[in-house]
């Protein structure tokens, strides 16, 4: 399934927002169901780069774990550092390279054609 490509895709958008919506009012946490949510949803979009046998992943989806895990690092590493003292520019280095991607992805038709980069950095 391609996002947001068909009005299919945002009728199965509404399965997950409609619990969330309903969580909020009730002011529960919704943490835990947005991460449900999330890896239902990337499920859903990548079904169709699954194989079965050999049992392998597609790339889009290899390329969506490593940039959660370098955000993460990203976020990780700036609040042990803004824990200790007020760090201006520590701020400006974990914004340029949360913006990484995007950069990427924008010079990416340029530098590297056919690279998945654009798959990754819009989104």
């Amino acid at each position: 399934m391609i996002p947001y490509a068909s009005f299919t895709y945002f009728g199965l958008l509404l399965y997950p927002v409609i619990p969330a919506v309903l969580l909020g009012l009730f002011l529960r946490r919704i943490s835990v169901w947005i991460l449900i949510a999330t890896l239902l949803m990337l499920a859903v979009q990548y079904w169709g780069t699954f194989t079965l046998w050999p049992p392998t992943l597609g790339q889009e989806i290899w390329l969506v774990l490593a940039f959660g895990l370098f955000q993460l690092a990203i976020a990780s590493v700036f609040l042990r550092i803004r824990a200790r003292a007020r760090n201006r520019w520590a701020f400006y280095a974990a914004v340029a390279l949360g913006l990484l991607p995007l950069v990427l992805a924008k010079t990416q038709p340029y530098l590297a054609p056919g690279s998945l980069w654009g798959f990754l950095g819009i989104s």
